[in-house]
């Protein structure tokens, strides 16, 4: 899960910046600008010629950055505008265009299947983990969609790290009550050396998820069955406007209920969250 964070936009809106990190921090986080450039030639020309000096740095560019969005031009083909100078030097200079340099995207149009004006640029500490990008054309849109997968480095899983049920680790009070177990955890931990102190947290850590399991599981059964009786008497019922309402609310949840239990079963089946 990713975590985005605003931290500057232009006055006109046309370039935005954030910071985009992993919610558990598995990877270093990534820079993002997404620009939007005007269709009309001389706004167009007076924004790409301030772009450098609107940038959200000084000076340096920050690494681990990535460029996007509608540029209205293609930066690979020079201007007869001498102005623009600065922006084709800051452009190249700074910027990596992973798409255009494969081969099988060159010059592949993004703009109604006849331009190249989106594009997808990153520094050049990113360029050994570009794995791989794509072209994709959407439906009912004058824009293709474009996409680079980055390899951002192998995820922290291993014998430090526990995973469970993530439909119980979404239950906010199940994080709420972890934070304290965790917390709490020194008063219980005794003088051991760290790898049998590991050993101990992690086995009454794992007690503990698997009580709240336990409690969680028998709670939602106890709601499966309040919400069949009450399924059941409403079918009996005559059938008018208010009934139908809350027929349709209750069968709403309890397809909401089965739907978490077939999901529970299918990750039970695959061992998603045993530890790695």
């Amino acid at each position: 899960m990713l975590n985005i964070t605003s931290l500057w936009s232009s006055i006109d809106g046309r370039l935005l910046a954030a910071h985009v990190s992993h919610i558990s921090g598995l990877y270093d986080s990534i820079n993002t600008f997404v620009i939007y450039v005007s269709a009309q030639y001389r706004e167009r020309i007076e924004f790409l010629r301030s772009f450098p000096t609107i940038m959200p740095f000084d000076h340096l560019l920050p690494s681990r950055s990535i460029l996007l969005g509608d540029f209205n031009h293609n930066i690979h083909t020079r201007s007869s505008s001498q102005s623009l100078a600065q922006w084709f030097q800051s452009i190249h200079l700074n910027w990596y265009d992973p798409i255009t340099a494969d081969p099988e995207h060159n010059n592949t149009p993004t703009f109604r299947y006849i331009l190249t004006t989106n594009f997808l640029l990153i520094t050049a500490d990113l360029t050994d983990m570009v794995d791989s990008h794509d072209i994709i054309y959407v439906a009912r849109c004058d824009h293709a969609g474009i996409s680079t997968h980055l390899t951002l480095g192998c995820t922290r899983t291993g014998p430090v790290i526990w995973r469970c049920d993530p439909y119980v680790a979404q239950d906010p009070h199940f994080r709420t009550e972890l934070t304290a177990f965790c917390t709490n955890s020194e008063y219980f931990l005794s003088n051991l050396d760290t790898p049998s102190l590991w050993i101990l947290c992690k086995s009454r850590l794992k007690s503990f998820i698997h009580t709240f399991s336990k409690k969680a599981t028998a709670q939602r059964r106890r709601n499966l069955n309040k919400l069949q009786r009450m399924c059941k008497q409403l079918l009996r019922e005559p059938t008018d406007n208010e009934t139908n309402v809350q027929l349709a609310a209750v069968e709403s949840q309890l397809e909401f209920q089965y739907e978490h239990s077939s999901s529970v079963l299918v990750l039970r089946s695959g061992l998603q969250w045993t530890e790695k």
